[in-house]
């Protein structure tokens, strides 16, 4: 029986075109850190499969019915199954020849006084294998998630995207807006000229990333280097309760890389148009003794000549990790991560055409810099040690410390928003008019009053030559998690405190230019006063102005205190109740002046409440409300702004479904977010001003799919419906800054056979607007219609395909992956920053890869 069994469970997978794990050795021994919530078996198996990195093979209707039992710590993968089944009554078995694990009947206990060959004959094994199904699938979106306290995916009142690593080795994405596209909700933002990942959540722009729970800073200048990402999460709506400030559409939460308990080295090289050129390498040491230490090290090197509206790219990534496991309860990882990025923006762009004897002016003529380039290095040092009492109670300690090194000139409205270096006010009198152009460069005119009308002169002109910056975050947290019951009725709980230090320093280098001293022209010769003024400025580029500094720093703390209990009620239904308590405090420091302002302290509890009905194991309707908190503090010289916390609030009410035997996982949300004491600032009539709070609101519907049609064909597909706008104050009613109503998307894998697969995916993208602060004076494009305020971003559709083959050579399997992005060459808009740049994006390109693994 046990020969056949065998045969069977081959013929299961081959049937399948699932390949076989490499080797054969029973990893049932294996030392794995697993962290499974009760939940229902189906999806922990999903979820048991991913961390112990194992294949199980079951009938369906074997686990219809049945939960698991929570485990959680270092335990080998058997010791774990059995504990995961231990509420069921299955076993399994470990079948060498394939690597495969099989869910099976416990065998009947046969009494003593029974003769073997009168014992009852276990059930037939045949129909378990033949029929089974095998898990994970290809892209497993309903695996545990930390981002909700570590709630089973149907138990949770939360709406979750997760983006898996088959779905980056499939496609080894650039950036993680290649991936993010294919999640209900996300749309692509500047990204302070395209230096960090920047993107729209259900209408909002979002405060930072999240990388292993630490809240990265908006303002950075690298871009995460997808090499070294195991998965991402995105958690939908206000998230303040266990991530502290948060804007209300959501958060990214990206896991990285982490030691395993095997040792492994994969390589890759790849190049492409434009200049591309790529190279990757994973290598993980484990040592198996009674302690054993794992150690892991991820390095990329990226260079692009050209992209989209950079040039000259070139990305560094240097991350070792460390996880030692000091005793079978404790353990103890350390990372680093180092990042350097540097490019160059395309400063060709056309502020003034030429027009018969005028040559026109590019801001490359009209504002000198310091170097052509912007360099950003970053340091990240993460410690955190974790030790568990018992498979229900785990305590955990984390430390962060960041460091992020900035030079060289942006291409963004960020001067013009946060600082008045670019306009010499005291020198231009009561009325003036000042032209922002490219964000870096200012033409300011004052006017006097003549007897026969106004007269213009030409003010001190003022460009950005140079900007240095530098941020330092401080981040500790102490999480206790575990489960209890009170009765008929168990408690997930999540409880802790965390403490978060961000200090940023930015010193703007400007330079001044006064010429043609003595002239004046009539206002209605405005347009020869700037015929003359930019002839003057191309005439003087020989030569540097004078220049000046203008410093500011923020440095605030926030301290944290949250509670989180997932309440399971009965069978059916069960609810989420939180709460946070957060004191944030901090000081504006404007070094040009030597003058130091005690900011707003904000003291407030930030809610969460859910509610979920599960009518069977595989369905969970749920509805929940939760808040947002984010402070108003901004490194401006404005100064401080005795106003109210930005607060948000979202009620969200969604279903998530599982059908076909797990094949389609599917997730479907309605929405109504309000965020509420925007300040806005704005540039009127030369002056940055800030006007009255405004809110926000945001409503809507998400959908995210996941369907496995065949073994060997696998769908994502994600849509969303939003209506954005302005809910009050001086622009009330207007639409949101880069908000697309409606975007969709669709990624397909196909495996022919085990050597070749094919991809692609399809990408639309609504019509989406981008507001002007000062006046561009350029050439439109094709794609851009101007209006009086704003630029709209016509809708657009993109469509990728690529394939691979697979082969060994030299003892080692190989992989080659081609791919074709924006098959059609559609022209379009990632993102405009109105008054600054465009940012068009790249046509057709291609793209390869030939990949090892030792």
């Amino acid at each position: 029986m046990t020969g056949l069994l065998q045969v069977l469970a081959c013929y299961c997978v081959t049937s399948l075109a699932v390949p076989a794990l490499a080797g054969s050795t029973d990893s049932s021994v294996k030392l794995v850190n697993f962290d499974l919530p009760a939940q229902a078996l189906q999806s922990g198996l999903v979820e048991f499969a991913l961390q112990a990195e194992i294949s199980i093979v079951v009938d369906n209707q074997l686990i219809k019915g049945y939960r698991t039992a929570p485990v959680a710590g270092p335990k080998t993968t058997a010791t774990a199954f059995a504990s995961l089944l231990a509420n069921t009554p299955l076993e399994y078995q470990f079948q060498p020849a394939t690597s495969v694990y099989i869910l099976r009947p416990k065998a009947p206990v046969v009494p003593e006084f029974i003769k073997p060959a009168d014992a009852p004959a276990p059930e037939a094994v045949e129909e378990v294998v033949i029929s089974g199904t095998r898990f994970p699938f290809r892209y497993s979106t309903l695996a545990n998630s930390q981002v909700d306290g570590g709630i089973a995916y149907f138990d949770s009142a939360r709406f979750i995207n997760i983006l898996p690593q088959q779905l980056f080795l499939d496609q080894r994405p650039m950036e993680m807006a290649d991936l993010l596209k294919y999640s209900s909700g996300v749309t692509p933002a500047d990204g302070m000229m395209d230096t960090n990942d920047d993107v729209f959540i259900r209408g909002f722009h979002r405060h930072a990333i999240y990388m292993d729970g630490l809240r990265l800073s908006s303002t950075g200048g690298v871009k995460l280097s997808p090499a070294n990402i195991e998965q991402i999460d995105v958690l939908k709506g206000p998230s303040t309760l266990l991530y502290g400030q948060a804007e209300p559409g959501g958060i990214i939460s990206v896991v990285r890389k982490k030691p395993k308990d095997e040792s492994f080295a994969r390589a890759g090289i790849g190049g492409g148009s434009l200049g591309l050129r790529r190279f990757d390498a994973d290598i993980n040491l484990a040592e198996p003794t009674a302690a054993p230490v794992n150690v892991r090290l991820v390095m990329s090197l990226d260079e692009q000549a050209e992209q989209e509206e950079i040039s000259n790219v070139e990305r560094t990534l240097i991350a070792p990790s460390l996880h030692w496991q000091l005793t079978d309860a404790t353990s103890v990882d350390l990372a680093y991560e180092y990042q350097e990025n540097s490019q160059e923006a395309k400063r060709d762009i056309t502020l003034f055409r030429a027009v018969g004897s005028f040559t026109g002016g590019t801001l490359e003529e009209l504002a000198a810099q310091a170097q052509p380039e912007f360099t950003s290095e970053t340091n990240l040092y993460s410690a955190q040690l974790t030790h568990s009492f018992s498979d229900n109670w785990r305590l955990s300690a984390k430390y962060f410390w960041s460091n992020d090194i900035r030079e060289g000139v942006r291409t963004a409205n960020d001067l013009i928003k946060t600082t008045d270096a670019l306009l010499a006010r005291d020198t231009l009198g009561k009325d003036y008019l000042a032209l922002v152009l490219g964000g870096q460069l200012n033409i300011p005119f004052a006017m006097h009053m003549q007897s026969d009308g106004y007269w213009l002169t030409l003010g001190e002109v003022r460009s950005l030559y140079n900007e240095e910056a530098e941020d330092f975050i401080y981040n500790s947290r102490v999480a206790l998690d575990g489960s209890v019951s009170t009765g008929n009725v168990n408690h997930q709980l999540m409880m802790g405190m965390d403490w978060y230090r961000q200090d940023i320093y930015k010193n703007y280098v400007i330079e001044r230019r006064n010429l043609l001293e003595g002239a004046s022209w009539p206002f209605n010769d405005l347009t020869l006063a700037l015929l003359d003024t930019i002839e003057a400025l191309k005439d003087s580029m020989d030569s540097r102005g004078a220049l000046f500094n203008q410093e500011q720093q923020l440095i605030y703390d926030e301290y944290g205190v949250f509670l989180q209990d997932n309440i399971e009620l009965n069978e059916f239904w069960s609810a989420t109740l939180g709460t946070r308590y957060a004191n944030i405090k901090g000081d504006y420091f404007n070094l040009t002046a030597s003058e130091v302002t005690a900011l707003q302290t904000y003291e407030d509890f930030s809610s969460q409440f859910g509610l979920v009905y599960k009518p069977s194991e595989n369905h969970s309707l749920f509805i929940n409300y939760s808040e947002a908190l984010r402070a108003n503090y901004h490194i401006d010289t404005i100064g401080a702004r005795n106003v109210e916390p930005e607060l948000s609030d979202q009620i969200e009410l969604g279903v998530k479904s599982q059908l076909f035997d797990g094949r389609l996982t599917s997730s479907v949300a309605l929405f109504d977010i309000t965020k509420n004491n925007i300040v806005n600032i704005e540039v009127i009539e030369g002056y940055r001003t800030a006007l009255e709070a405004y809110s926000q609101t945001s409503r809507g519907v998400d959908v995210d799919v996941t369907l496995q049609v065949t073994p060997d064909l696998n769908i994502i597909a994600a849509a969303s419906f939003i209506q954005a706008e302005i809910a009050s104050g001086k622009n009330q009613g207007r639409l949101p800054e880069m908000v697309a109503e409606t975007t969709a998307s669709l990624y397909a894998h196909y495996r022919l056979n085990e050597h070749w697969e094919l991809m692609g995916g399809t990408n639309y993208m609504g019509e989406r607007r981008s507001y002007a602060i000062g006046l561009l004076l350029s050439d439109t494009q094709s794609g851009v219609a101007v209006g009086e305020q704003y630029f709209t971003m016509n809708p657009y559709t993109l469509i990728d395909i690529g394939v691979a083959y697979q082969f060994r050579v030299a003892g080692a399997d190989a992989k080659l992956q081609l791919w074709i992005n924006n098959v059609t060459d559609e022209y379009y808009f990632t993102s405009i920053l109105g008054g600054a740049r465009v940012n068009p994006a790249a046509g057709r390109t291609f793209m390869g890869r030939i990949g090892f693994d030792f």
